[in-house]
């Protein structure tokens, strides 16, 4: 079994120009319960799924057509420029965020006045909102191992380490050369945190 490191996308991977959302405000316009529902589907469907531009098979219904072109020339951008054969979409921890913060706003401050065929542009953009939030490394300054290792196994959605390397020490140090073989193609550039 090979381990592997993939590219969660992010709002602003997609749409560099716009600035953050508010992913709260986002989700008023919708009903509570329909929200909660999408987020199972999110997490029992999607989570952790690569993401690959279709035009045939998208990953809209038919109610968000006018969307579909526009997002997979934006998707097809990304993947060019990141170089990246998958990218996931919706880990579970982006789906357990969204129910988080869908369940933090009180049930009258819902409005239910959205439109249906924007709802699942919304979900779309929200879930790379909080992808980001969820992917976003403060500490860039403390660069030892520790912090290296703890930041590695957070990224991590699920436990893929090969059945040969066993003991939580032995895993960690093999996440960590596995997470900087990744890392070391790609140089980060001065200003780009």
């Amino acid at each position: 079994m090979e381990y592997t490191i993939q590219k969660i996308l992010e709002f602003h991977d997609l749409f560099p120009r716009e600035n953050d959302l508010d992913v709260r405000a986002l989700l008023t316009k919708y009903n509570r319960e329909y929200i909660v529902r999408c987020c199972h589907v999110l997490c029992n469907n999607y989570g952790n799924a690569a993401f690959i531009p279709d035009t045939k098979n998208t990953f809209f219904s038919d109610v968000s057509k006018k969307r579909i072109s526009d997002l997979n020339n934006r998707i097809s951008k990304c993947f060019n420029s990141s170089r990246q054969s998958r990218i996931c979409y919706c880990t579970i921890k982006s789906a357990l965020e969204l129910m988080r913060v869908a369940f933090s706003i009180p049930i009258q401050e819902y409005r239910n006045d959205g439109k249906i065929e924007d709802f699942e542009y919304d979900i779309f953009r929200s879930v790379l909102m909080l992808n980001e939030r969820l992917m976003y490394f403060s500490h860039t300054d403390q660069l030892d191992l520790a912090t290296l290792l703890f930041s590695c196994n957070y990224v991590q959605n699920d436990d893929t380490v090969p059945k040969s390397v066993s003991g939580g020490g032995n895993k960690k140090v093999y996440r960590f050369s596995r997470f900087i073989k990744y890392f070391s193609p790609y140089p980060a550039k001065p200003g780009n945190y």
